[in-house]
């Protein structure tokens, strides 16, 4: 049990630094795509930070009793990832349009802030994936307790 609380300290901590750095140094985001020229990049980008957001109050409603609380947590973090790499995928490729003005020296902080992010995401989602299993197994053998009498 008490490792269990560990891992669920550490997922919260890795949620909560994530989401609230993405919104915090949303400012760094906003001066790199406002050089590209691809509308997408600051659909993708706000929708990011929105889900990295969102998971705060997520994080911090883990129940140990329920597994849906880490399996919604769970694909958040996916639909975060994938918003993330399409996001960064789609700042990297803009350098090569011949209306970008920006250089990878300018997008590079930005592509630094969501690397990491993405990083804290995966162990977020390894964490909770674990957590889920754990908490989905004893569900299932109260319910066969319950079932037998």
């Amino acid at each position: 049990m008490h490792e269990t609380n560990r891992i669920d300290r550490l997922t919260k901590i890795l949620i909560f630094v994530s989401g609230l750095a993405q919104l915090v140094l949303s400012q760094t985001h906003i001066a790199a795509i406002s050089k590209l020229f691809v509308k997408e990049v600051g659909f993708y980008l706000f929708l990011f930070i929105l889900f990295g957001i969102v998971l705060v109050p997520m994080a911090l409603s883990f129940d140990d009793r329920h597994s849906k609380s880490y399996f919604t947590a769970a694909l958040f973090l996916i639909l975060t990832v994938l918003v993330g790499g399409i996001t960064m995928s789609l700042m990297i490729g803009s350098l090569g349009d011949s209306q970008t003005k920006a250089s990878l020296s300018d997008l590079l902080p930005s592509l630094i802030i969501i690397s990491a992010s993405e990083i804290f995401n995966v162990i977020s989602f390894l964490c909770i994936l674990s957590r889920y299993i754990s908490v989905h197994k004893e569900e299932h053998a109260h319910a066969e307790m319950v079932k037998q009498g």
